[in-house]
């Protein structure tokens, strides 16, 4: 599952009001910087040949509207509270993050 929720970058981050991280693993982390070439960037799923209209179907490219961020070093989650050391915003900047997570 994906979900996109905008933040102000920092260190630590309450997400409870969009997502609960008691309930879910998150696999990765993007930092979404231009949501407009993200999706722009891959309209034809590769394998079907099918138009690509949800987020769930999008072939995330690292540098095409999103940056992957690397666990431990550029996030965590420790009690519930989401830990962002991004390299690409500043502290205190807004921006949007895109999770790749499941339900646990």
């Amino acid at each position: 599952m994906r979900k996109i929720i905008p933040i102000i970058a920092g260190y630590q981050i309450d997400l409870s009001s969009h997502i609960d991280l008691n309930k879910i693993k998150i696999n990765r982390i993007w930092t979404l910087y231009d949501e407009e070439i993200m999706w722009n960037s891959c309209k034809i799923n590769p394998q079907t040949g099918e138009p690509i209209e949800a987020l769930e179907d999008l072939v995330l490219k690292n540098h095409e509207g999103v940056f992957l961020e690397d666990y431990i070093h550029d996030w965590n989650i420790k009690n519930g509270i989401l830990y962002y050391y991004s390299r690409v915003v500043g502290k205190g900047e807004s921006v949007k993050i895109l999770i790749e997570y499941e339900e646990i």
